[in-house]
């Protein structure tokens, strides 16, 4: 169903008599509705607070002793009724609606759900709206033994008030950012997103949402998951787990919560090397998760990550859904903006949230070595620009002065490893020491520690990007690895060092020597670009280290050695200025230095040409350029 300029269902009192209100419900054309079955039914004040709950078959919905003037809405099934008392007029005519399967935003994950625009009129001065975003639960049961029937509504409760704890922000709205040189009245100064939640147990139904609640076994049993495209949800649930219910022992976080984003057609936050490496994953799981260069995989708070908070930004397709249906407006003769605020910050960006401004694969660094992906991401203001802040302020360690970020340079690459032993055939590995190899790398946790990633503890947040002119003028940079290599953990499984046509490099690591080879350019040697020790992962060990060789798939060259003391090549003699930096990373030290983030900075001063950018390398005290 598209958004009509017409007026929308709805429902009158007929009478009062004798303590029973009985309301009539029409459709969009005035007349009676004329239901096929028995579908439930929601009566709501005007505050979407629900005051009673029934079924019907029929047009006519008879309550018993309820006042008349605290009746808004009737929600059949999801479907809004808004009240209209005859003859004093009309309550909360919805000015557009929408049967919404993927808001505009949404580019890879299917939605389905209500979302009605309803005019409250003036409030305080204000033209306020709004935008009630609705939907329709069925939940099945699936392995439990002798479940009773108010077992089975309370579980569906507290589903429907996880969510709502979760996703409902009484105080966050919608407003209109006035960016053009000759600025006109809005039609609505604010708009308040409310979210209904409905619920009906097993039977058939048309349904926004099937969810399936199996038992589990055991707690750490215990995970959900949302095929987006069937309409499924789902949820392997153990009494007392923080599936449904809200752990309150720590941070506080449920998944339920985080599956309802993807109702709503979110995106994961982790990256894909996160999504591989879940045992319990399923092929298209694997494949509908993935999102280019995981801009924000360390907001580790955010409900799309970590099942905790919802941020600014994951109510941006409802901005974009009034942006798009904002010309429907009378008066209106262009789309108007609009931001979301919780009052402290203000979230808008430019472009697609999801998507970047400008990629680019295959990256070439220095001389046209190394092989690598560039992401440039806006980032609005919410919570994770925070986060980047702290990351920096940690890392450099300093009274450096940590910007707010308003852009993001993801930097990309995909490995494909291999195991071997000394002689390169590749057997003399278990899987529980390949696995422990790639979760040094990609940071998976290794029983219950984890284990932080190689590159972000000695590359990441080292440096930033600045720009005096131009859109976006201070950029933080993210190292991103990820590893395509999928060790299954069950046993009878194996391992799966497979052909992987989007790698960047592949690597081979041996066990019991100290040998290494590069080919800087992607080529191949003998089926591997690189050739490493299997110790280089460990700190303790006493030759070049992975995170120096992580330097040369970025294109940086050595610069110790034979190439810092000089060389002869094609006839001609080539020194390294930097050969007496004896603690560069990429000498035989571990400190990365300014001049490791310059290609970076080219890298958008080329891409950016057209943005009027002019990025130089900052770490919070000074600036740095060649």
């Amino acid at each position: 169903m598209g958004v009509k300029e017409m007026v929308q269902q709805k429902a009158y009192i007929a009478k009062d008599i004798k303590g029973k209100l009985v309301i009539i419900l029409k459709n969009q054309n005035g007349e009676n509705e004329d239901f096929d079955e028995k579908l439930p039914y929601i009566v709501y004040d005007e505050n979407l607070k629900q005051i009673a709950e029934g079924s019907t078959d029929s047009y006519k919905i008879v309550l018993e002793s309820l006042d008349v003037s605290k009746v808004g809405f009737i929600s059949v099934k999801g479907k809004f009724y808004p009240v209209t008392r005859v003859p004093e007029g009309r309550v909360g005519q919805p000015t557009l609606y929408e049967y919404s399967w993927g808001l505009p935003i949404v580019s890879k994950s299917k939605s389905r759900f209500h979302v009605d625009l309803f005019d409250r009129g003036k409030i305080n001065g204000k033209h306020v709206g709004w935008l009630i975003v609705s939907m329709f639960l069925q939940c099945q049961f699936e392995g439990f033994k002798n479940v009773t029937e108010e077992k089975k509504k309370e579980i569906a409760n507290q589903i429907k008030n996880s969510i709502l704890h979760f996703w409902y922000k009484p105080n966050w709205k919608l407003i209109p950012r006035q960016t053009r040189v000759v600025p006109y009245v809005p039609p609505y100064d604010e708009i308040y997103v409310k979210f209904v939640i409905e619920t009906a147990i097993e039977g058939w139904h048309w349904d926004d949402f099937e969810i399936t609640i199996v038992e589990a076994v055991s707690k750490d049993k215990s995970r959900a998951y949302v095929n987006s495209g069937m309409g499924n949800m789902v949820i392997y649930y153990s009494k007392g787990d923080h599936i449904i219910v809200p752990d309150t022992s720590g941070s506080e976080r449920c998944v339920v919560a985080h599956e309802f984003g993807h109702c709503l057609g979110l995106e994961d936050e982790y990256h894909e090397s996160d999504q591989a490496l879940d045992t319990d994953a399923t092929l298209w799981r694997i494949w509908s998760c993935f999102i280019h260069g995981a801009p924000y995989k360390y907001d580790t708070k955010s409900m799309m990550l970590s099942n905790r908070e919802v941020r600014l930004r994951h109510y941006w397709p409802f901005a974009q859904w009034v942006k798009e249906k904002s010309v429907k407006f009378a008066d209106v003769p262009e789309e108007i903006p609009y931001a979301i605020t919780d009052g402290n910050r203000t979230f808008f960006v430019e472009e697609d949230l999801w998507k970047p401004i400008e990629y680019e694969t295959g990256v070439k660094g220095p001389g046209g070595f190394g092989n690598y992906r560039s992401f440039f991401f806006a980032i609005g203001d919410d919570d994770f620009q925070e986060a980047l802040q702290r990351r920096y302020s940690r890392a450099l360690r300093s009274n450096a002065n940590i910007p707010i970020f308003d852009s993001l340079l993801v930097v990309r690459l995909n490995l494909q490893l291999y195991f071997a032993n000394e002689k390169g055939d590749r057997e003399g590995w278990t899987d529980d020491e390949k696995r422990n190899v790639m979760w040094r790398i990609v940071g998976q946790p290794v029983g219950t520690a984890r284990t932080r990633e190689i590159i972000d503890e000695f590359w990441n947040n080292r440096f930033y990007l600045t720009s005096s002119t131009g859109n976006y003028k201070r950029t933080a940079v993210l190292f991103d690895v990820r590893t395509l290599t999928d060790v299954e953990s069950w046993p009878g499984r194996g391992d799966a060092e497979r052909f992987n046509w989007s790698d960047d490099f592949e690597i081979e690591f041996r066990k019991n020597t100290d040998d290494s080879a590069i080919d800087y350019k992607g080529g191949f040697l003998k089926g591997y670009n690189i050739l490493l020790p299997a110790g280089c992962i460990d700190p303790k060990y006493t030759g070049l280290k992975f995170w120096h060789h992580f330097g040369h798939l970025l294109g940086l060259r050595d610069e110790g050695g034979i190439w810092g003391a000089g060389c002869i090549k094609d006839g001609k003699k080539y020194f390294n200025e930097y050969r007496d930096d004896k603690d560069s990373v990429m000498n035989y030290g571990e400190n990365v230095r300014w001049r490791h983030y310059w290609p970076f900075a080219q890298w958008l001063n080329k891409t950016l040409a057209d943005y009027n950018e002019r990025y130089v390398v900052n770490d919070g005290s000074q600036e740095y350029h060649l």
